[in-house]
């Protein structure tokens, strides 16, 4: 899929989705010079469990390293099972809502929060 869009006649730079997996893999500007598309960042269950290392709260932090210790063992699962990856995907559902949940409850950081949901959602998106 390729879009390119015209505003008071000048041309946008044309973007190129090559695989069709709805991100866009590529960049053009109308002069013809590829534009530098960096590749979101790939997180891994080390990511996470630093992050959550980092909680002053010693029950919130027990509590999400719990979830995500289900989470990566059902994650290695998966390499030889393709079933285990709904069991995966629940646990990082309830870890994400845990976050928002102890974030309401002034548990852990706003801040500390949305860097756990990132990690948490592209842990998601990679399966």
């Amino acid at each position: 899929m390729t879009t390119i869009t015209v505003e008071n006649k000048s041309f946008s730079n044309l973007q190129n989705d090559l695989d069709g997996d709805g991100v866009m893999d590529e960049e053009w500007t109308p002069s013809g010079d590829l534009v530098v598309v960096t590749e979101p960042e790939l997180y891994t269950y080390t990511n996470l469990k630093e992050l959550i290392g980092t909680i002053e709260n010693s029950f919130a932090q027990r509590y999400l390293n719990r979830l995500a210790d289900k989470a990566e063992r059902f994650n290695q699962y998966s390499e030889y099972n393709s079933r285990y990856t709904k069991y995966e995907r629940f646990y990082l559902t309830l870890l994400e809502r845990s976050v928002r949940w102890l974030e309401r409850r002034n548990r852990i950081p706003e801040e500390v929060a949305n860097n756990l949901i990132d990690i948490i959602q592209s842990l998601k998106t990679n399966k």
